[in-house]
This record gives C-alpha cells, sequence and structure tokens, in this order.
C-alpha cells in the first residue's frame, strides 16, 4: 500500500519508511493522532501525510533531516508508540 517499509506494532500501522518522489527523498511516516499531528505540522517540525491530494488524519511524513539523529528519531517513536497505545487494530477483511 505505501511502496515502502512499514513497520507493524500490536498488529497496527506504527510508522514507515517512504521514498517520496514529489520531494526526491526518504520520508518516516508516523501515526501520532489527529491533534499531535496539527501541532507538529503548525511548528514545521514535518508536513501532512498525503499521497492522494487527500492528507491521511493521524498520519505525519518527516523529512530525513527531523529523524536523522538517535534522539530525534527515539522523539517520534515515542511519539507513534503513546498513539499506537490508543487506537484499536482494524477488523480483519474476510476473504
Amino acid at each position: 500500500m505505501m511502496g515502502g517499509l512499514v513497520f507493524m506494532v500490536n498488529e497496527k500501522m506504527f510508522c514507515s519508511l517512504h521514498w517520496d518522489k514529489k520531494r526526491e527523498e526518504d520520508l518516516m511516516m508516523a501515526r501520532v493522532g489527529f491533534e499531535k499531528a496539527n501541532a507538529l505540522i503548525n511548528a514545521g517540525k514535518c508536513y501532512p501525510m498525503d499521497f492522494t491530494g487527500r492528507p491521511m488524519k493521524d498520519y505525519v511524513f518527516i523529512p530525513p533531516e527531523g529523524y536523522d539523529l538517535e534522539e530525534d528519531l527515539v522523539f517520534w517513536l515515542d511519539l507513534c508508540h503513546a498513539f499506537n497505545d490508543k487506537t484499536k487494530k482494524s477488523k480483519k477483511r474476510k476473504k
């Protein structure tokens, strides 16, 4: 679905690495929740996650300079983990 490497925790999407053709860079996708995503986007730390022209509300894209240092990566992974604990896993599709 993402065209990149996706990490799952508790059978829920956690984060991903994605090659963005528009920006020509590897972006980290983080699932942090709507309120946190808006605050971080407004602070200029990340971009809305947008594949199709319609941003996904709980997700953000982080440019490489935002996750290249260990403490930066830990910051994003901690946010993903906190939100992951609050979410329900998707229902399995019937075959």
